[in-house]
């Protein structure tokens, strides 16, 4: 549906120490937030480069309650103030529900949306 998430795009300078917002959207995106479940790295960490980006899709806030099947296409985007000096590496990581049904006749049938 054309829908950009974060709403205003992600500016980093890691440099220059503007990182908080993205830090932050770290915590909510992986139900971390207000909870104590810490992460694996600190906010000193994740200045110095060590960043990892994740974004909840999903329209509810209540990521337990099931959404209606919905298809669509991810874009991504990236941009650097200066070359990279050093290989960059993306992993896509996704959840999603599908459907596993296994019928009388032992037979394991998988529905991905």
């Amino acid at each position: 549906d054309g829908k950009q998430i974060p709403s205003k795009a992600f500016q980093l300078t890691f440099d220059q120490r503007t990182s908080v917002r993205e830090f932050y959207n770290l915590f909510t995106a992986t139900s971390r937030h207000l909870k104590d479940l810490p992460l694996a790295m600190n906010r000193i960490d994740y200045q110095q480069g060590y960043a990892m980006f994740a974004f909840n899709l999903n329209s509810e806030e209540d990521v337990e309650a099931l959404s209606p099947v919905a298809n669509g296409n991810l874009r991504m985007e990236m941009r650097f103030g200066a070359p990279l000096w050093e290989t960059a590496t993306l992993i896509v990581y996704t959840c999603y529900e599908s459907i596993l049904e296994i019928n009388s006749k032992r037979e394991v049938l998988v529905d991905y949306y």
